[in-house]
């Protein structure tokens, strides 16, 4: 039994196909990892590594191996927790976008843990709680933000559409 939310992987048996394409049996998925906090974000590396937000122990990113064994990187030097929502892989490190309750923003985690802002304000503004971050290949850092609401769930409607797509470049 797991304490967290799983990730699941297709672990034997061969996926079925049939007139609209490839289909899973679910019977062929098992439990590669547990005991994480809000995955919402789960990068496959071409290593065979599973990178996946953790908010776990003030926050960071779980990275699993293929045989399951896992280890954390908590993200440390901030004065409140790490949120990871989306994260990125880059070149030194990994991209956190922070889900914070009232704050937002990208913030740069390296492999011992160390911490530094990368984006937390727009024209002078502070980014309110970041979903997402992407680097493409020119190595521009993409972010989305769903709403500028607060509290986030005052925007739980229809009619609300304050949220924004950011790219920040070598301007």
């Amino acid at each position: 039994m797991q304490n967290g939310p799983a990730v699941t992987t297709a672990t034997q048996g061969k996926a079925q196909t049939d007139m609209a394409g490839s289909v899973i049996d679910l019977d062929t998925l098992g439990v590669l990892a547990g005991d994480l906090n809000r995955p919402e974000c789960v990068l496959c590396h071409g290593s065979g590594l599973l990178f996946a937000s953790d908010w776990s122990g003030g926050g960071g990113v779980s990275v699993i191996q293929p045989d399951g064994a896992m280890f954390r990187i908590l993200a440390r030097g901030l004065s409140a927790p790490l949120r990871p929502n989306g994260i990125a892989l880059a070149a030194d490190g990994v991209l956190l976008a922070h889900l914070g309750a009232e704050d937002g923003g990208v913030f740069h985690l390296d492999a011992d843990g160390h911490t530094k802002p990368v984006l937390t304000e727009l024209d002078g503004v502070p980014l309110p709680p970041t979903n997402y971050v992407h680097v493409d290949i020119e190595h521009r850092i993409w972010i989305t933000v769903s709403t500028r609401h607060e509290p986030r769930s005052l925007a739980y409607r229809a009619d609300v559409a304050d949220g924004f797509i950011a790219c920040v470049d070598e301007h």
